[in-house]
């Protein structure tokens, strides 16, 4: 599966391989949502196929491609956070690190796949980068993240940083309608930014289109009489900061336990809830600010945020 608008990004590191320029880590930067983690498969397809004389990067047909597909490749080291953890512990990147210095199992290149790579702390980073100065021979590191400018500077003047592209909506659009032609057409607009997300989606064994389609319903309503307000942003403002107050009450009762929190936050869980406070603050700062916010963006991602994190719940 190959995403249109990533061809002119992989046609240039192609280019860098033929001629043996391969650098030995990456930092694969871009939002959600846009092919990160498809790009990264490819990329580690270039690395571990064993047939040099491929002419796409990958034969599709050796052992290495084999495994690859099938999850199991033993010179792939995938390291994300564990289970409800934010953080990739220090142990766990040590532990990695110590295998990828280790001799090829199919005597080949080794990859450490990191993501995201701004779930490493302080500690994580100062161990990566004594292999980001003197990588093992043979060792490659692809690290992926949301947030390029949060990661501190001596991890990201180490990689070569490679900003994937967002699709255009006709791109993402057209594509997502391929992969899902039962995708209603109204979705399918929402997500054409960020079409790898909407793909997921539909996969999960929560996924629900009419209540997806009511959603949009409703908003399209809503933000028709907002809309009518000769779109005065600062009207918007009191209703904002009843949603964060109300969101604000529900994660205290939350945190005391106690069983008068809001029902739909209840159900998201505390440590959602203040995810979502914080977008909400941010949302109310910039409708607040002097910039020009285009309020209606700003509340649809809130508020469909909002749905998405509780459609997943159990």
């Amino acid at each position: 599966m190959n995403l249109p608008w990533q061809q002119t990004s992989w046609q240039q590191l192609l280019a860098g391989a033929r001629q043996n320029r391969l650098p030995h880590a990456w930092l694969l930067a871009g939002p959600a949502g846009i092919g990160k983690h498809h790009f990264a498969q490819r990329l580690a397809g270039l690395l571990l196929c064993e047939d040099k004389t491929a002419r796409d990067a990958t034969c599709g047909v050796c052992p290495g491609c084999h495994l690859l597909a099938a999850g199991h490749h033993p010179d792939l080291i995938r390291l994300t956070p564990e289970e409800d953890k934010s953080q990739i512990a220090v142990e766990t990147l040590r532990e990695s690190m110590q295998r990828l210095a280790l001799s090829s199992h199919r005597g080949g290149r080794r990859i450490l796949l990191i993501d995201p790579a701004d779930a490493l702390n302080d500690s994580g980073v100062n161990s990566l980068l004594k292999t980001l100065e003197e990588p093992p021979a043979g060792a490659h590191l692809i690290l992926l993240t949301e947030r390029l400018m949060a990661l501190k500077s001596t991890l990201r003047s180490r990689c070569q940083i490679l900003r994937l592209p967002v699709p255009t909506v006709e791109q993402g659009k057209r594509w997502l309608q391929e992969q899902a032609p039962a995708l209603p057409a109204q979705i399918a607009q929402h997500f054409a930014r960020r079409p790898t997300q909407a793909l997921r989606q539909t996969e999960s064994p929560h996924w629900d289109p009419d209540r997806w389609a009511e959603l949009f319903d409703g908003l399209a309503a809503a933000f028709g009489r907002i809309e009518s307000l000769h779109k005065n942003k600062q009207q918007l403002l009191p209703c904002l900061c009843w949603l964060i107050r109300e969101a604000t009450l529900s994660l205290g009762a939350q945190l005391r336990g106690a069983n008068d929190a809001r029902p739909l936050l209840q159900k998201l869980g505390a440590q959602a809830t203040s995810d979502w406070l914080l977008e909400a603050a941010q949302t109310h700062r910039a409708l607040a600010g002097q910039t020009a916010a285009n309020p209606r963006m700003l509340l649809e991602s809130l508020m469909i945020g909002l749905y998405e994190k509780v459609s997943t719940k159990p």
